[in-house]
């Protein structure tokens, strides 16, 4: 007979991966929560004054993805994490042309696990450039157009 397998201890990384991949998984599609729009493309430059920068990251959202604009920091031992949600459905309710775009910095609010003993925070600063792309069919053909 096999000795119970012992189970394993959650890492506080691994349940905030957990905890943001959740929510992605219970939010709206794109086409849900905004139905007018065609694509929500997102690039994320990210800046570190004591250290070579990470990799910028870019994101094309179209109507069957999840509108879920949360990113982990790209560190990988910082705890923190950038939500620019907020941001993207202002640009989205935002008059005007079809397509839009806006550009947003933020700091990390989280802390890498060097430096939580002293209480500093991430470096990392976040630009964020968003673009929408809306539908510019009428309300009847837009919404056929994107099943």
């Amino acid at each position: 007979m096999k000795p119970p397998a012992a189970r394993r201890t959650v890492s506080a990384g691994e349940e905030r991966r957990n905890s943001r991949l959740r929510d992605r998984d219970r939010s709206q599609t794109l086409r849900g929560a905004f139905p007018k729009v065609e694509q929500i493309r997102i690039e994320l430059t990210f800046s570190d004054p004591l250290h070579a920068a990470p990799s910028a990251q870019s994101f094309s959202f179209y109507p069957s993805a999840r509108a879920f604009f949360r990113f982990a920091c790209p560190c990988l031992d910082c705890d923190g994490e950038f939500d620019v949600g907020e941001r993207v459905a202002r640009l989205v309710a935002s008059p005007g042309r079809a397509t839009r775009t806006a550009t947003v910095q933020q700091n990390c609010l989280g802390a890498r696990a060097r430096d939580r003993i002293n209480g500093n925070r991430c470096p990392i600063t976040l630009e964020c450039n968003s673009t929408i792309f809306r539908c510019a069919l009428s309300d009847a053909l837009c919404r056929r157009a994107l099943g």
